[in-house]
C-alpha cells in the first residue's frame, strides 16, 4: 500500500490548485486581449510594418515566457494528478484481462489454450468423419459403377449378337434363302457363363484401395442370379430372331422381284433395301442406348439414396462440452513485403474511401487488424508467401 496519496496532499491540491488555476486563467485572458488588439492593428494597417513587427515579437516572447511560468506553477499539481491517475490505473491493470502478465491475463491464456486444444480435437474428428464419409460414398459410387459397367457389358453383348444376326439376315440371297431360313428357324441362342466370368471393370478409386474396389465385382456378381441374366439375354435374342423369321416371306418376295427386275427397277429395290437395313441397324443401336440410359438413371437414383443414408449414418456427435469460444485469425508478417500486401488489401477495400488525413493516421497494425477481421467475417484472405494466417481461439467469459 506504499506510495498512496495522503489526505494532506489532497487538501493541498484543493487549496493551492484552485488558486493557481485562477491566476493562470486570468493571466491567459489578459494575454489574449493584448493579442486581439495587436491583430486589430495589423488588420487596420493592412499588414505588418517595422513597429508592428517589433510589437508582435515582444508579445510572442511574453506569451512563451508566461506559458513556461504557468506550466512551472501548476506542475506540482498536475504531477500529483498524474500520480493519482497512475495509482488508480495500476490497481485497474492488476485486474485487466488484456494486460500482459496480470493474473487475469494468465488465467485467460490458460482458458484460450484449453479451447484451442478442444477446437483442434473437434477439427481432427471432423476430418476423420469426412474421410470416413468420403470412403463410404466412394464405395457406393464404385459399386454403382461396377453395376453400370456390368450391365453395359451384357447389353453390348446382346447388341453385338443382334447386329450379327441382322447382318446375316441382310446377306441372304435367293440362292441361300432356304438353307439360311432353315438355320434361322432352328437357332436357339445361348448365353455362355464364360462371357459373364470374363467381365473386369475399369476402376480408379481415390479414397479406398484398388484391392477393396476390385473385391466388389465378385460381390455384385454373386448378388445377381446368372441363370436369370442368361434367361433375359437368351429371351431377348430369341425375340429378335422371331422378328427376323417373320420378315422372311417379305424378304423372299423382295429377292424374287430383284431377280426379275431390269437395271432401273433393280436400283430402286436395292436403294429401298439399303434404307431399310440402315433403319434396322439404327433401331438396334437406339434400343441399346435407351436401355443403358434407363439403367444408368435407376442406378443413379439408388446411389443418391444410399449416399444420403451414409451422410446421416456418419454425422459425428461432437462433444459440446467446454467453454463458449470465439474464433478469429491473427496474421504473422514473415517479410517486409507482407506489410505492402496488407496496405494494398486495406486500401482496395477501405482506404480508397478515406481522406488523406485519415490515411495518414492509419498504422500498419490497424490495417492488419482490418485484414484479420475480413478473414474471420467474410473468409477474404491475402494469398501470399510473406504472410501467415493463424487461427486464434478465445474462451468467452460469461455469468
Amino acid at each position: 500500500m506504499e506510495g498512496l496519496i495522503t489526505t494532506t496532499q489532497l487538501n493541498d491540491v484543493a487549496k493551492n490548485g484552485g488558486e493557481i488555476l485562477t491566476v493562470n486563467k486570468s493571466r491567459a485572458e489578459k494575454a489574449l486581449v493584448v493579442g486581439k488588439n495587436i491583430l486589430e492593428a495589423i488588420n487596420k494597417a493592412g499588414g505588418l510594418d517595422e513597429t508592428l513587427d517589433t510589437r508582435c515579437n515582444k508579445y510572442l516572447v511574453n506569451c512563451r515566457d508566461a506559458k513556461k511560468e504557468m506550466e512551472e506553477s501548476r506542475k506540482p499539481i498536475t504531477q500529483l494528478f498524474d500520480q493519482i491517475k497512475k495509482e488508480f490505473t495500476n490497481s485497474e491493470n492488476d485486474l485487466d484481462i488484456k494486460k500482459d502478465g496480470s493474473v487475469p491475463f494468465i488465467i485467460q491464456s490458460h482458458r484460450n489454450a484449453y479451447v484451442k486444444k478442444l477446437e483442434a480435437e473437434k477439427e481432427r474428428q471432423k476430418l476423420e468423419a469426412q474421410k470416413k464419409l468420403d470412403q463410404e460414398k466412394e464405395r457406393i459410387e464404385i459399386k454403382t459403377e461396377i453395376e453400370s459397367q456390368l450391365s453395359n457389358y451384357v447389353r453390348d453383348h446382346i447388341t453385338s449378337r443382334k447386329e450379327k444376326l441382322q447382318e446375316t439376315f441382310n446377306d441372304i440371297t435367293l440362292e441361300t434363302f432356304d438353307a439360311k431360313s432353315k438355320a434361322l428357324k432352328g437357332l436357339e441362342p445361348v448365353y455362355h457363363k464364360a462371357h459373364w466370368i470374363d467381365f473386369v471393370p475399369k476402376l480408379e478409386p481415390k479414397h479406398i484401395t484398388l484391392d477393396e474396389a476390385g473385391s466388389f465385382t465378385e460381390e455384385i456378381k454373386d448378388k445377381q442370379d446368372f441363370n436369370l441374366i442368361a434367361a433375359i439375354v437368351e429371351g431377348e435374342l430369341k425375340a429378335f430372331i422371331n422378328e427376323l423369321i417373320e420378315k422372311l416371306p417379305s424378304l423372299k418376295n423382295e429377292l424374287e422381284e430383284l431377280a426379275k427386275a431390269n437395271e432401273e427397277e433393280k436400283k430402286k429395290i436395292e436403294d429401298a433395301k439399303k434404307l431399310r437395313e440402315d433403319a434396322e441397324k439404327k433401331k438396334i443401336a437406339d434400343d441399346a442406348a435407351a436401355d443403358k440410359q434407363k439403367k444408368e438413371q435407376d442406378l443413379k437414383v439408388n446411389a443418391e439414396a444410399q449416399k444420403a443414408d451414409a451422410v446421416m449414418d456418419n454425422l459425428t456427435a461432437f462433444d459440446a462440452k467446454g467453454p463458449e469460444t470465439r474464433s478469429g485469425y491473427e496474421i504473422k508478417i514473415l517479410h517486409q513485403a507482407g506489410a505492402v500486401e496488407i496496405f494494398t488489401f486495406w486500401f482496395e477495400r477501405e482506404g480508397a474511401k478515406c481522406t488523406i488525413d485519415e490515411i495518414e493516421k492509419k498504422s500498419i497494425g490497424q490495417m492488419k487488424a482490418f485484414c484479420e477481421k475480413s478473414a474471420h467475417k467474410d473468409g477474404d484472405m491475402i494469398s501470399s508467401k510473406y504472410l501467415k494466417y493463424e487461427a486464434v481461439y478465445k474462451a468467452v467469459n460469461r455469468k
